[in-house]
C-alpha cells in the first residue's frame, strides 16, 4: 500500500476519541451515582461493563480484520459506539446503561484492534514506532483533556439552567387538570414558573383548532392568537413549597 499521511492523521484522530470517550467515564461516574442512587459496589459495574468488553471482543475482533478488513470494522465499530450512546441516552436505567456501555466498550475495542495495522501499513513499517509513540502521546493529551470538557459541559449546562427562567417565564396549562386550582399551584411549584390557567381549559383544543382555520382563511395572523387566549388565573412558584419538594426524597431519586 502506498504511504497515505492522511490516513494516519485520521488513524490519529480515532485515538483522540477513543482516549476522550474511555477517560470521561470516570468523571461520570460520582453523576451515575447520585442520578441512579447506586452504591459504590453498583457503581463499579459501571466501568467494568466498559472494560470488560476489551477482554472479550479483542481477539474475535482481531478476527473479523483478518476476514473482512480494517474498514468494514472500522464502522462497525463506530455504528456499535452509536448505538449504544443512543440507547443510554433514550433509555436512562442503570441496566440500559450497563449494556450501553459494553456496546461502546466493544466499538473501542474494535477501533483499537483495527487501527494500529493500518498505522502500520498507512504509514509504512520503517514509521510505525514513531508514529506508534505519536499516537500514545495523542492518547495521553485527550485523557488529560476528557474531564477538562466534561468539567466545562456541566458549568455552562449549570448556567443554561439558571437562565432557563428567561427562556420559559410561564406556561399555560389545559386540559381537565387545569381546571384544579390545586393541580395548577403544583406545577408552579414543581416547574419553578408562573402557571396561567387558560379559561374554560377543555375547550382549549377547539379553541386551538378554530385559531388554525382562521389563520387559514385569512381572518387572522398567528402573532394574533395570544390575543384572543383569556385567563382564569395566574399561580406563581410558592418558595417553601418548592423547598419542600426539593427536600424530599423521592425528587432526589427520581
Amino acid at each position: 500500500m502506498k504511504r497515505n499521511y492522511f490516513i494516519v492523521g485520521l488513524i490519529f484522530l480515532i485515538f483522540f476519541v477513543i482516549s476522550i470517550l474511555t477517560n470521561i467515564l470516570g468523571p461520570l461516574i460520582p453523576d451515575f451515582i447520585n442520578g441512579f442512587d447506586l452504591s459504590l459496589t453498583m457503581a463499579a459495574f459501571m466501568p467494568f461493563a466498559f472494560f470488560v468488553a476489551y477482554g472479550i471482543m479483542s481477539i474475535p475482533s482481531g478476527m473479523l480484520v483478518e476476514r473482512y478488513q480494517e474498514k468494514t470494522v472500522l464502522l462497525v465499530s463506530f455504528i456499535l459506539a452509536f448505538c449504544g450512546s443512543f440507547l443510554f441516552a433514550s433509555f436512562s436505567y442503570y441496566l440500559v446503561g450497563l449494556f450501553s456501555l459494553f456496546l461502546i466498550g466493544t466499538g473501542m475495542a474494535m477501533l483499537q484492534v483495527a487501527i494500529n495495522p493500518l498505522l502500520r501499513t498507512a504509514g509504512g513499517e520503517e514509521n510505525f514506532a514513531f508514529f506508534s509513540v505519536m499516537a500514545q502521546l495523542i492518547f495521553g493529551g485527550a485523557a488529560y483533556i476528557a474531564p477538562q470538557i466534561y468539567t466545562y459541559l456541566v458549568i455552562n449546562l449549570d448556567s443554561v439552567t439558571q437562565k432557563s427562567d428567561f427562556i420559559i417565564p410561564e406556561i399555560n396549562i389545559i386540559g381537565g387538570g387545569a381546571n384544579s386550582n390545586v393541580w395548577c399551584q403544583i406545577f408552579a411549584d414543581v416547574l419553578n414558573r408562573k402557571i396561567k390557567q387558560v379559561e374554560n381549559p377543555i375547550q382549549a383544543n377547539a379553541r386551538g383548532a378554530a385559531f388554525i382555520a382562521s389563520v387559514g382563511l385569512g381572518y387572522i395572523e398567528w402573532d394574533h392568537i395570544p390575543k384572543h387566549i383569556k385567563f382564569s388565573n395566574i399561580f406563581t412558584p410558592n418558595p417553601e413549597n418548592r423547598k419542600k419538594a426539593q427536600d424530599n426524597p423521592l425528587s432526589k431519586k427520581y
